[in-house]
């Protein structure tokens, strides 16, 4: 992996981990049941994608895999 690639991974995940992750965690809590709600529950908080993109379904599945967690 390129130096390049390698910052830009570990910058996001950072991002997932500080940011991301206890507001995706506070979806789930409040009983959101698809990939779709849980991408609109993170954009009407405000939050975006480490490059600064809406929340999409892809982009909360990937979250959730690298989180572990589930509906």
């Amino acid at each position: 992996m390129d130096p390049e690639a390698f910052t830009e991974a570990a910058n996001a995940l950072k991002f997932a981990l500080d940011v991301a992750q206890p507001h995706l965690l506070a979806c789930l809590y409040n009983k959101v049941n698809t990939l779709q709600s849980v991408a609109d529950c993170l954009n009407s908080k405000g939050l975006r994608t480490a490059p600064g993109s809406e929340f999409t379904p892809t982009a909360v599945r990937r979250l959730m895999l690298a989180f572990n967690v589930s509906f």
